[in-house]
């Protein structure tokens, strides 16, 4: 079954869909702070959202943020003791730059990438409608918008550099970057992989396939045939020892020089995740993340940090320990390169954006900064 180009990356919100403005109104009501009423009824409010969004559209729930913010630390299904753990958080750092002294110490390798605000700008344009209707899903919060295509920007520009002829796109939800990446290198074919598609290989486009099937299992291809594999806003969500399986199979399928471009790489004093758990409740369904992050924590003393925006449901980070353990013990053949991300200051007005905007959106110059953004770059030698 061939995938249509056009498919939206959510579906619409359905009527009748629960209002989170609505709901807070109702567990206000329902008694004070703490109090039994009060958590009977915010269980109650989690219910009927579980029943009645989707997936898909669990985003587009009216007044989602704010129900978030308000209700997440008495989320009824998040054990006491992780709450515990996670109010007695130190915090991570602010910005990357926090991070390159103690990389560099550890005899880690990293890269200050400056980008060209106009060629940046133009990635964007080349995907045309698909940008534009991206940008309105996410007027809300353009670091998010630009954040998407600095990772698309960034593995273009390493395909270009390889003459990479065979990509696979790891963990996508979609085909959207495997088709913006054809029409940029029209010598390149892409394979996205995710474990959400149906399963086995499907030709959705001219130099475009999609292939079901997990992180972990690349069967499909054999050894040394690949020359790049990039993971966008995917790697990070990998849970227990699935990274380093990944790992292991990304470095049988590249070519000796290949690549694997993960973005974005987030990192930390120590290993640790990110939980939000209104969105890793709602949008996995019946995901036992309670039992999986236990273990997480048992085997890696890991640190566990809510963040009650709405990112990710759940995001690892990394610190040079963990790189050395879980990644590159698991990958031998592989180097790391951890980059950082400026842009060269042209265009940029006296209040650090970017005088021309794109779909009514700013692009401010310290984006990477804002957004903790950083690329973790591992060659096959």
């Amino acid at each position: 079954m061939v995938m249509s180009r056009l498919q939206p990356l959510f579906r619409p919100r359905r009527a009748g869909a629960p209002d989170g403005h609505a709901l807070l109104r109702e567990i206000e009501a329902a008694g004070s702070p703490r109090s039994s009423r009060r958590l009977l009824a915010t269980y109650a409010a989690y219910e009927r959202l579980k029943g009645a969004v989707e997936p898909t559209t669990w985003h587009h729930v009216a007044g989602l943020r704010e129900f978030a913010k308000r209700t997440a630390a008495f989320n009824p299904f998040i054990p006491d003791d992780i709450l515990e753990r996670a109010a007695e958080s130190e915090g991570w750092p602010s910005s990357p730059r926090a991070f390159a002294p103690e990389w560099i110490k550890d005899g880690m390798a990293l890269d200050r990438m400056v980008l060209d605000p106009a060629a940046f700008m133009e990635t964007i344009r080349m995907d045309g409608e698909k940008a534009a209707e991206f940008s309105q899903k996410n007027l809300h919060d353009a670091g998010y918008f630009f954040a998407r295509y600095a990772q698309w920007h960034h593995s273009v520009m390493v395909a270009g550099e390889l003459g990479a002829e065979r990509v696979i796109d790891l963990g996508a939800s979609n085909t959207d970057f495997a088709e913006h990446l054809t029409q940029r290198h029209p010598g390149v074919t892409v394979c996205a992989v995710s474990p959400g598609f149906p399963d086995g290989l499907a030709d959705v486009a001219d130099r475009v396939y999609r292939y079901g099937a997990p992180p972990t299992e690349l069967a499909l291809f054999d050894d040394a045939s690949v020359d790049l594999v990039v993971a966008h806003a995917a790697f990070e969500r990998l849970l227990g020892d699935e990274d380093s399986a990944a790992i292991a199979e990304v470095e049988r399928v590249l070519v000796r020089g290949g690549r694997f471009l993960v973005a974005p790489f987030l990192v930390a004093s120590h290993h640790a995740l990110t939980l939000s758990p209104f969105s890793c409740f709602v949008a996995n369904g019946d995901v036992d993340f309670a039992g999986a992050i236990a273990a997480e924590m048992a085997s890696e003393s890991a640190r566990i940090d809510f963040n009650h925006a709405i990112i990710t449901p759940l995001s690892r980070r990394y610190e040079t320990a963990s790189v050395r353990r879980r990644l590159l013990a698991a990958a031998p053949q592989l180097s790391a390169r951890l980059r950082t991300f400026d842009f060269a200051p042209d265009g940029f007005g006296p209040d650090g954006h970017l005088e021309e905007d794109i779909f009514g959106m700013n692009l401010p110059q310290g984006l990477f900064d804002q957004r903790v953004f950083l690329a973790m770059e591992f060659i096959k030698h």
